[in-house]
This record gives structure tokens, C-alpha cells and sequence, in this order.
């Protein structure tokens, strides 16, 4: 009877993990997962050196990136140091609603056109932040490439 006892507490585990994700929603999970590969990519990480920095294995994070599961608090704890988020980021990102991004898509794609996909991407991301009242993320401004000037404005010629 006791080993019944053992298996019907794991299984109760199992369940309250499987009910604490279904809390937290696949969507929101995806939503979180993005956030994390981006601010990584900001970061100029790879997957190993994320891995490494948070102290979990590399396969934590591809399984979060690539697959939305959900790893457990201490692990989302120790990502979110890995990335210089404060604690919860990655819960607060899954429960927050959605918001309709700062810039269409059609805008997004004639700046793409009009400046480049590089710097582009540098100044969706700036008004991304800041329509959601954040700020940028660290380092953004050094994210514009070299030559490109300060002005904004391209040379005529």
C-alpha cells in the first residue's frame, strides 16, 4: 500500500504542473519564449552561452525557445538573471494581454525598404518599448551600425 501511496503523490504532482501550465496558457508561454530569444539576440547570446550565464543546460532553453515548455521558477529565476530581467519578468510577460504592435506590419515593411532591414528592426524595437511604456532595451543604442551616421536622414547621391 505504500508504493501506491508514493505513486498516487506523483501523479498529484504531475497533475498540479499540468494545471499550473494550463493557468499560465501555451500562447502566453510562446509569447514569453519569444521575449526571451529576443532580449537574448539583443544580448548577441547563443543558446549555450544563455545556458552557461544561467547555470541550467542548454537544452532548458531550446525546450523553452523552440517548444514553449514552461521550465520551473528557480530556472525562470536564474534566465531571467542571465539576461539582466528582473525577477518574474518571464511570468509577467505570459499574463500580460497582448498589445497590437506600435507599428503596422505595411509601415514596418516600407522602412524595412526605405532603410534596411538592420537599422529598421533597431527602430521597431525602440517603438515597440516605448509604446508599451518600457524602456529600450539595454544596449539598443548602440545597436546602430556603424556609418550610418546620427541624423537618421541618408545622404542624397
Amino acid at each position: 500500500m505504500k508504493g501506491c501511496n508514493r505513486e498516487l503523490q506523483g501523479t498529484t504532482r504531475n497533475v498540479d504542473r499540468y494545471l499550473k501550465f494550463l493557468q499560465i496558457g501555451v500562447v502566453n508561454v510562446q509569447r514569453a519564449a519569444r521575449a526571451l530569444e529576443t532580449r537574448r539576440g539583443e544580448l548577441r547570446l547563443t543558446q549555450q552561452q544563455l545556458a552557461d550565464a544561467a547555470g541550467v543546460d542548454v537544452k532548458t532553453v531550446g525546450s523553452l525557445e523552440k517548444r514553449g515548455r514552461w521550465p520551473i521558477a528557480r530556472t525562470r529565476a536564474a534566465l531571467e538573471r542571465a539576461v539582466g530581467w528582473p525577477p518574474g519578468e518571464l511570468k509577467r510577460i505570459a499574463d500580460e494581454e497582448p498589445t497590437p504592435p506600435a507599428i503596422s506590419e505595411a509601415t514596418q515593411q516600407m522602412l524595412r525598404d526605405d532603410v534596411g532591414d538592420e537599422i529598421a528592426s533597431v527602430l521597431i524595437a525602440h517603438a515597440e518599448h516605448l509604446s508599451s511604456g518600457r524602456t529600450p532595451p539595454a544596449g539598443a543604442a548602440e545597436g546602430r551600425p556603424e556609418g550610418s551616421g546620427g541624423t537618421g536622414r541618408r545622404s542624397a547621391g
